[in-house]
């Protein structure tokens, strides 16, 4: 477990913190297949955007599912732990949490590794799930991209706002919004559905069932990559997302919408 400083003045920082703020762990789970591209800086960005001035403690946790590149090498030499287990984002996030939350009052995040957390992502979590009634939260999706087309530019506020509608009115964040909860949170509801895909939806769909899932404030975003809207296009892959979605909401299995989802990706 590491004690991480964010490099602010002492003096700054302790002004910042409420009169009885009780310290916190927290616990970023990580999944990855093939992230080598990413994974180093997720581990750092975590880092850097941890507010350590109370107290807190980060450890950073990488789960993963077998990758044939660099990832492994590259999150150790940023720092994380390393846990390795059977490929499926839910398998490998469920491990994670199960290994390093046991203690009592661990706040788990789980973070993609294409994503970002927000500076002081910790002490906007943890404010969060103190309110009455809330089990679980996320912050708001920025997707990020260096395509410079006033169309795709457009297409992707267009993505965002629509998700973070979703997410603050309906209680469903998705997994690129950087969910977090309490340990005991997570244990009351079972973790993460074990599920080939669609393990975030399902796990807010059971969140909320059992208190608020509550949105960070708009100007906290888990700055999220584009690529899936890049390589697939902002159209076919925005309208395959809801055709799944409401194929679900209606019923429909996840096998049979696994199928579904390959063969018109």
């Amino acid at each position: 477990m590491r004690n991480v400083c964010f490099g602010i003045p002492r003096s700054r920082a302790k002004s910042d913190l409420p009169r009885h703020y009780t310290k916190q762990t927290f616990v970023v789970v990580i999944p990855t297949l093939n992230e080598a591209a990413t994974v180093k800086d997720a581990v750092a960005s975590t880092s850097e955007s941890f507010e350590s001035s109370g107290g807190d403690q980060l450890e950073v946790i990488v789960v993963d599912g077998g990758s044939s590149d660099e990832t492994v090498l590259l999150a150790e030499e940023s720092g994380a732990s390393i846990l390795r287990n059977g490929r499926g984002r839910a398998i490998q996030m469920n491990h994670g949490a199960r290994v390093a939350g046991s203690k009592e009052g661990t706040i788990l995040v789980f973070q993609h590794a294409d994503s970002r957390l927000p500076p002081k992502f910790n002490r906007i979590a943890a404010e969060i799930l103190a309110k009455p009634g809330v089990v679980a939260g996320a912050f708001p999706l920025k997707l990020e991209s260096s395509s410079t087309g006033l169309l795709f530019r457009l297409g992707i506020s267009a993505v965002q706002y629509f998700a973070n509608v979703r997410s603050r009115f309906f209680q469903l964040p998705f997994g690129d919004q950087s969910m977090f909860l309490t340990n005991e949170s997570f244990e009351r509801v079972g973790g993460f559905p074990e599920v080939p895909f669609m393990e975030d939806f399902e796990m807010s769909r059971i969140l909320r069932r059992a208190g608020k899932i509550v949105l960070a404030p708009a100007q906290y975003p888990s700055r999220s990559s584009a690529r899936r809207w890049e390589t697939h296009g902002i159209l076919r892959t925005t309208l395959l997302n809801q055709f799944i979605i409401t194929a679900r909401m209606m019923g429909v299995s996840l096998d049979v919408l696994g199928t579904w989802y390959r063969r018109l990706r």
